[in-house]
C-alpha cells in the first residue's frame, strides 16, 4: 500500500510538472479523459460471486492484543464486520505443522488445521463459506519453494502417498464439522524435497482401486459420492488391444466409446448437466473433464435413459444411476462409483451397453 499512494504521488507530481510545462489550467488536468476503453459492470450481488478475504492471522493478531472496531469506533468481532460489509468467503491457509521443536511457531499466524477449524466456525457463524487452502508444507509454500513437512521429510514415495491421503482425509473432517467448506486449494506446486512430480506418478500408477473417500457426509448429498485418488484415466486404452481400460474412472475415452455404442454423437462429452449445489444435485463421481453443466441434458444419457425405460430428462442423476446399477445387478445406491464404471467399461469392450 505505501509502495502504491508513493507511486501514485509520484505520478501526480510528474503530470503537474508536464501539465506546467505544457501550459495546461488544473481544471483541465482534473477534466475526464475519454477512451475507447470500457470495463462491463459486475454483478456482485449475483449469489455465486465470491467476496472473500484471507484472515489466516487473526487468532495471531487477537492473542497479541489486536482488537476490531466498527467505522462508529465500538469494538466488534472481525468476522461481524466482514460479513456486514458484502465478505461471503473466508481463506484459511493450512500449514502441517508451523512449530519448531520447542513449539515457536513459523509467524504467519501460525495456521494449522486446528487453527482453520476455529476460524472457519466463526465464519460460519456469520455465514461465511471456507475455502480451504492446503499448502502441504509447514510454512509458506508456492510454485517456487516447497519443503517437504517435518514429519514426511525421509518418507518413501509411497509412504508420502499414504501420509498425504490421510492427512487430506484427517484434516477436512476435522476442518469440516459445522462448517461450509466449499473450496479446497492445494499448494504443493512441484518442489525438490516433496518430489511431487515422483509422488504424482505414484498416485497415476496405483494399482487396484485406488484411494477413495466416500464424500457424502461432508455435504449432506442424498447419494453416496466418492473422492477417488487415482490418477490413471479411461482415455488410456490397454495396451496393443483397442479396448478402453477397464479402471473404474469414467474418463473421455470411456464416454466416446459409450456414445459410440449408444449411436450418439461422439465428443466423450457428458453435456447440459444440472449445476451442483452441494446440496440437492451433486455430481456424479466420474471424471470431472467429461462432465460439462448448463441446460438441455445430454443426448448420451437421454439414450441411455430411452433403453432403461426411465425418465428421459438427460440428466444424470440418481434416478438414472440406479438404474444403470440395476441393469449390471449392482446395488443401488445412486453413487456412479468404480464398480458401476468398470461394469459399464467391460460391457463397451463387448460393443454393448
Amino acid at each position: 500500500m505505501r509502495l502504491l499512494k508513493h507511486a501514485a504521488a509520484w505520478g501526480l507530481s510528474a503530470l503537474l510538472a508536464l501539465g506546467g510545462a505544457c501550459g495546461a489550467s488544473a481544471a483541465e488536468l482534473r477534466a475526464p479523459v475519454r477512451d475507447s476503453i470500457t470495463v462491463e459492470k459486475i454483478d456482485f450481488q449475483r449469489p455465486d460471486f465470491i467476496r472473500g478475504m484471507d484472515v489466516s492471522s487473526v487468532i495471531s493478531l487477537e492473542n497479541a492484543g489486536v482488537t476490531f472496531k466498527s467505522e462508529s469506533g465500538g469494538e466488534r468481532d472481525l468476522f461481524a464486520l466482514l460479513a456486514e460489509n458484502g465478505v461471503n468467503y473466508i481463506r484459511v491457509r493450512i500449514w502441517n505443522d508451523p512449530r519448531d521443536s520447542s513449539g515457536n511457531g513459523y509467524g504467519g499466524g501460525n495456521c494449522d488445521v486446528e487453527t482453520a477449524a476455529q476460524i472457519g466456525k466463526r465464519a460460519a457463524a456469520y455465514g461465511m463459506k471456507l475455502l480451504a487452502d492446503f499448502h502441504y508444507s509447514d510454512f509458506w509454500a508456492d510454485p517456487a519453494k516447497q519443503k517437504a513437512p517435518k514429519a514426511w521429510e525421509h518418507m518413501t514415495v509411497a509412504q508420502k502417498e499414504t501420509a498425504l491421503y490421510r492427512y487430506t482425509l484427517d484434516s477436512l473432517n476435522t476442518i469440516y464439522g459445522d462448517i461450509d467448506v466449499s473450496h479446497k486449494r492445494t499448494r504443493s506446486n512441484g518442489s525438490r524435497d516433496m518430489r511431487q512430480d515422483d509422488l504424482l506418478q505414484q498416485l497415476t500408477h496405483s494399482t487396484g482401486e485406488g484411494r477413495e473417500t466416500n464424500i457424502r457426509g461432508y455435504y449432506d448429498y442424498p447419494w453416496d459420492c466418492y473422492l477417488r485418488y487415482q490418477g490413471a484415466q479411461s482415455s488410456v486404452p490397454a495396451a496393443n488391444s483397442g479396448a478402453i481400460a477397464v479402471d473404474g474412472n469414467v474418463g473421455p475415452a470411456t464416454v466416446r466409446r459409450w456414445q459410440q455404442v449408444m449411436g450418439t454423437s461422439v465428443d466423450g462429452i457428458i453435456s447440459g448437466q444440472q449445476v451442483p449445489d452441494g446440496r440437492t444435485y451433486a455430481r456424479p463421481a466420474i471424471d470431472s473433464s467429461v462432465v460439462r453443466y448448463g441446460a438441455g441434458g445430454s443426448d448420451l444419457i437421454r439414450a441411455v435413459q430411452r433403453r432403461l425405460g426411465c425418465g428421459v430428462d438427460g440428466l444424470l442423476g440418481p434416478a438414472t444411476i440406479k438404474a444403470i446399477q440395476a441393469h449390471y445387478g449392482l446395488a443401488q445406491d445412486a453413487s456412479f462409483g468404480p464398480a458401476t464404471a468398470r461394469a459399464l467399461q467391460a460391457a463397451l469392450n463387448q460393443g454393448r451397453f
